[in-house]
């Protein structure tokens, strides 16, 4: 929840009493305050607690009553006494620690009770107990006792639906919807009070928390007091009652094995303002809200807010909750007499305009009065929901420009559009050619104007665009021989400092590199190679680079070869241009004799080929037959064969 009102804290779920006041009970005041009472030894400590000024922890606020030993206790509106279960009876509390016995309870033996609320209204104290069943300790039945009955009847109810286990429950002060925290599974569940059925349950907390208390405040928002770090429980956690999702609002003391409860059925009251940071002369809504959660209507209440200086009422609805306005639109000061507050929530908006003032952070707040003293006394102020504290100033932010001219340069680049964007920097536009767009499209180079104006504030903003362009030509193809190389020559024009190239590669590691201007191509096929040029002005071009492959075979084989030392025509060897591999080379006699064979061998290698010899002797003058395989750089082979005469001088 964005707001967090909290302002007091039980730690377990609280009761309310229906019948007639006892006279030596004196009813506590509710405030939408929050209790937690800390069990000793034949004795607790009940406290009221308040989140402190920074947010992150509460204090512990007076009084603080020393009772007897305290346990699934709840608020009941109609008597504003505390109820609860302890020793197998049923008890009240009052604002002075006065601790009743009312009844004994036919609780089930072997069942523990540790949750407990009263009804919203004030007819039944609800507790839950439980037991372990099957190794696992949970809830069991409901006990609902009747608290407008003299004899305190009691029925008892199976909890179904569901394997829980909860040591708080509350009820939701505006619906009824009865909450409990299963701590089996870290997660929130809802139970109907008639049927004692499971009626739903929401996702698991990431926090792993032992929920000592579970209750709601006076905005009808959903709190527990409880633990996931350490043994103490004391963390105030805030829980989405619409989703189950928690979030940790300030540490407190520990209260061991405690309890707790609130009193909800309260009067409370919010002031938002939307926008929350305008210029000056610019105007913004500030909107009231009154949680009435007494469950009766409250007439003769009054609402005061003085705002600050420079602040100007501009509209205010006309008899808002059929109050009389005495002091609103032309002045600073809202006053509006005996309005009437029906049960829920109320609220109603006015308009403000703030004039030219000093920018900075604005605050104030605002005041109800005429409101019961059982319910907070006569005064309530309003609260910041968008804070974690309760009953704090709304802040409004007053901005200025903070420049008067100020100056952008840009680089455009050749048939592209500059999108400028002077949004951020006011609320309306005049650019030199009377256009009133806060984004603004530019096209060509040259110097650009526009007037910005914030409220009564105004300024001037120059863009200063020059031109930039880079074109790559268009290549002609490269005819090459299969197996040859070709260095790549883009012709790049460049208005600019810097240059990057990137080539894309479709044969993959058929190039010699990427990012440099020429690259050596080996391609095993036809190809085009596509080059990306870009300046340090984000200018661009592409461009292809085609090659053409000549996969005409030429590999020749001399017919005669003279193995004499003389350096010249040493060796038989195949021949040829480009780039090949001789996968076989065999030579045979008239007769048909293998008298040389070598593999894999480099095409134009004379070193491999053959030097006339078989056995390491010299063979007479003669001539031979030979075959070859020869594999081409793309993968095609090749068979040949023919005749060699061995020439001897």
């Amino acid at each position: 929840m964005a707001r967090q009102p909290v302002s007091w804290l039980f730690t377990a779920a609280c009761l309310f009493l229906a019948t007639v006041i006892i006279p030596a009970q004196a009813p506590f005041v509710c405030d939408g305050q929050f209790f937690v009472g800390v069990n000793g030894v034949g004795n607790a400590t009940l406290y009221q607690m308040a989140v402190g000024p920074s947010g992150a922890s509460l204090a512990i606020q007076p009084p603080n009553l020393v009772v007897p030993s305290v346990n699934a206790i709840g608020f009941r509106k109609t008597d504003h006494l505390i109820y609860g279960y302890e020793g197998g009876k049923l008890f009240s509390l009052d604002k002075n620690g006065n601790y009743l016995a009312l009844a004994s309870i036919a609780a089930t033996p072997g069942v523990d009770y540790f949750a407990g609320d009263v009804s919203p209204d004030g007819k039944y104290y609800v507790m839950v107990g439980g037991r372990t069943i099957n190794g696992v300790y949970q809830d069991v039945e409901m006990i609902k006792i009747d608290l407008e009955d003299p004899l305190f009847g009691q029925t008892t109810i199976p909890i179904s639906g569901g394997v829980v286990r909860s040591f708080d429950i509350a009820y939701d002060p505006a619906n009824g919807t009865l909450y409990g925290f299963d701590v089996l599974n870290d997660r929130i569940f809802t139970l109907d009070d008639e049927t004692g059925g499971v009626t739903g349950v929401f996702p698991a907390s990431t926090y792993g928390q032992v929920a000592g208390a579970l209750f709601f405040d006076g905005y009808g928002d959903l709190f527990s007091y409880g633990t996931y770090d350490s043994p103490d429980k004391n963390t105030l956690y805030s829980i989405d009652k619409n989703t189950g999702a928690m979030k940790v609002v300030a540490k407190g003391p520990g209260t061991g094995g405690g309890d707790g409860c609130s009193c909800p059925y309260t009067i409370t009251f919010s002031k938002t303002v939307s926008p929350d940071s305008i210029y000056p002369c610019s105007e913004t809504v500030y909107t009231f809200s009154i949680y009435n959660l007494t469950g009766s209507t409250l007439s003769g209440i009054s609402l005061e807010d003085h705002l600050p200086d420079g602040f100007q009422i501009v509209v205010v609805p006309e008899n808002p909750l059929n109050g009389h306005i005495l002091s609103g639109a032309g002045t600073d000061f809202l006053w509006i007499e005996n309005m009437q507050v029906p049960p829920g929530v109320h609220g109603f908006s006015i308009t403000v305009l703030v004039e030219k003032i000093a920018p900075g952070t604005h605050k104030n707040q605002a005041v109800l009065k005429g409101v019961p003293s059982l319910f907070g006394g006569d005064e309530k102020h309003s609260d910041d929901p968008r804070t974690i504290g309760q009953a704090d100033s709304t802040a409004l932010v007053v901005l200025d420009l903070g420049f008067e001219k100020m100056t952008f340069f840009d680089t455009l680049c050749l048939g592209d559009t500059l999108w400028a964007d002077v949004s951020g920097f006011g609320q309306k536009f005049h650019w030199q050619d009377g256009s009133n767009e806060a984004v603004y499209p530019i096209a060509q180079s040259g110097a650009y104007q526009v007037t910005v104006t914030a409220g009564c504030d105004s300024a001037t903003i120059i863009y200063n665009i020059a031109a930039s362009y880079l074109t790559v030509q268009e290549a002609a193809p490269q005819l090459i021989e299969s197996g040859d190389t070709a260095t790549l020559f883009p012709a790049v024009f460049n208005v600019g400092e810097t240059i990057s190239y990137h080539w894309e590669d479709p044969l993959d590691n058929s190039i010699s590199c990427l990012d440099c201007k020429n690259p050596i191509a080996q391609p095993t096929q036809n190809t085009a190679y596509q080059l990306t040029a870009t300046n340090e002005h984000g200018c661009s071009d592409t461009a292809l680079f085609p090659i053409v492959l000549d996969k005409t075979r030429r590999v020749y084989a001399p017919n005669a070869f003279s193995p004499n030392g003389d350096g010249i025509n040493d060796t038989f060897f195949l021949q040829g241009k480009g780039t090949a591999t001789v996968g076989s080379l065999k030579v045979f006699s008239r007769w048909g004799a293998l008298v040389f064979e070598q593999y894999n061998t480099p095409l134009n290698d004379a070193a491999s080929g053959w030097d006339g010899t078989f056995k390491g002797k010299t063979l007479q003058p003669g001539i031979f037959a030979w075959v070859a395989e020869v594999v081409f750089l793309d993968g095609e082979r090749a068979v040949m064969e023919g005749d060699v005469l061995l020439v001897s001088f």
